[in-house]
């Protein structure tokens, strides 16, 4: 909560009594219906006369500013109790935003958390956006979408070719690991070749020096 629309009420200026109200603070709530219904009365000619009807006048108070406007016809009266530096433009909206509810017909409790709703997001929301601001809001936050995107591509085009030069020296190690192994293996039939000419060598010796000694007996 922060206050800054303390009261919103609609009024019935026959019976001169509070038929709906709503606020953010229960523990002054009977404090805002007397000041709504203290206007009511005394300021019911003033409300009714036609030419008030249909504009937002407002009184200070001892709990900030009441505003309060009649309809077309002087029977209902709404009344909004903000703080003194709440924009009068955005009351009206407010106010305007009311009536619009109330003239749909809709059932009293419905009505009421309808009314509830509003007066939150106006407590909330205490300056009415131009166009132009919203305009300039928008093509901020789409900039500032626009150039994340860009930075994520640009993160992942180095990404990727990080994993390219990557893949390179892996692809190039390994033709290399091939290689050696290659080399290797030919180094190991070398040897087994030499080994079995060795082997063949000293197995003719042998045969001869047999040959030789049988020979001689």
């Amino acid at each position: 909560m922060n206050n800054n629309i303390k009261y919103v009420a609609i009024g019935n200026a026959i019976s001169t009594e509070i038929v709906l109200q709503e606020t953010l603070d229960p523990s002054k709530k009977d404090n805002f219906e007397r000041e709504a219904i203290n206007i009511l009365k005394k300021e019911i000619g003033t409300l009714t006369s036609p030419s008030s009807v249909n504009k937002t006048l407002k009184k200070d108070s001892t709990s900030g500013i009441i505003y309060y406007r009649s309809t077309q016809d002087g029977e209902v009266i709404y009344f909004v109790i903000a703080k003194p530096t709440y924009s009068y433009n955005r009351i009206q909206t407010l106010i305007a935003e009311m009536a619009k509810l109330n003239s749909q017909k809709m059932d009293e409790r419905k009505l009421s958390n309808c009314i509830y709703d509003v007066l939150r997001q106006y407590d909330a929301n205490p300056q009415e956006k131009d166009s132009l601001q919203i305009a300039k809001q928008n093509i901020d936050s789409l900039t500032n979408n626009v150039k994340e995107n860009v930075e994520k591509v640009m993160k992942n085009q180095a990404q990727l070719g990080d994993i390219e030069t990557k893949s390179r020296s892996l692809s190039d190690t390994s033709r290399i690991l091939v290689n050696q192994s290659k080399q290797l293996e030919q180094q190991m039939r070398n040897r087994r070749r030499r080994m079995y000419m060795i082997i063949g060598f000293i197995l003719l010796l042998f045969t001869i020096a047999m040959i030789v000694f049988f020979s001689s007996d």
